[in-house]
C-alpha cells in the first residue's frame, strides 16, 4: 500500500490510536492499527480500525448529548414543529441524518438537543462544540492587587478573594 500524495510505501502501526474531533473532543483507541507514510504523516485505518473509531465517536456522543441536561433535549415530534417539517420529513432529512444536528438514542427513542436544532433552522448546521476547550489561561491579578474580605457572614478564617478598585 503507497501513499496517496507521496507515493511511498505505508508503514503498519499498531498500539494506542488517539484522535480528536472540533465539536466532541478526543477518543483513544487502546489496540488501534494504522498504515502511516514515512515522509508525510499522513495516516490510512483498515476497515476494523476505521469501524472502531466511529463506534467510538458515536459513543461519545450519545453520552455527551445524554449528559445534558433533560430541559435541553426534546423528541422527534418537537424537531418537526421547530423546522416546520413533519416528523417522516424528519427521520429523512440526510444533514440530520448525517449528523448535522446533534442527537442520541436512549431505549429505542431519539433525543435530540434543542440548541442544536435551533441552530440548523438558523445555518443549516446544527453542530456547536459538546465540550469545554482550556486553551487560554486564566489571568489572575498580582497578589499586591488583591485583597481579603471578611463579612459578617464569612468565618474569618474563609476569606472571599476580590480585586481591589
Amino acid at each position: 500500500m503507497k501513499c496517496l500524495k507521496c507515493h511511498v510505501a505505508l508503514k503498519l502501526t499498531q498500539g494506542e490510536l488517539t484522535l480528536s474531533r472540533k465539536h466532541l473532543g478526543s477518543i483513544s483507541i487502546a489496540n488501534g492499527a494504522w498504515y502511516e507514510c514515512p515522509k508525510c504523516g499522513d495516516k490510512s485505518y483498515p476497515d476494523t480500525t476505521a469501524t472502531a473509531i466511529d463506534q467510538a465517536f458515536h459513543d461519545k456522543l450519545t453520552s455527551l448529548v445524554l449528559s445534558r441536561p433533560f430541559t435541553e433535549l426534546i423528541e422527534e415530534k418537537e424537531v418537526a414543529e421547530i423546522l416546520g417539517v413533519s416528523v417522516q420529513a424528519v427521520n429523512k432529512n440526510r444533514a440530520i441524518r448525517g449528523g448535522l444536528i446533534w442527537k442520541a438514542e436512549r431505549n429505542k427513542k431519539t433525543w435530540y438537543l434543542q440548541k442544536s436544532v435551533e441552530l440548523f433552522k438558523k445555518t443549516r448546521d446544527g453542530r456547536f462544540s459538546l465540550v469545554r476547550r482550556c486553551s487560554r489561561r486564566l489571568a489572575l491579578p498580582h497578589p499586591h492587587k488583591l485583597k481579603i474580605i471578611n463579612g459578617p457572614h464569612v468565618p474569618a478564617d474563609d476569606g472571599v478573594i476580590a480585586r481591589e478598585g
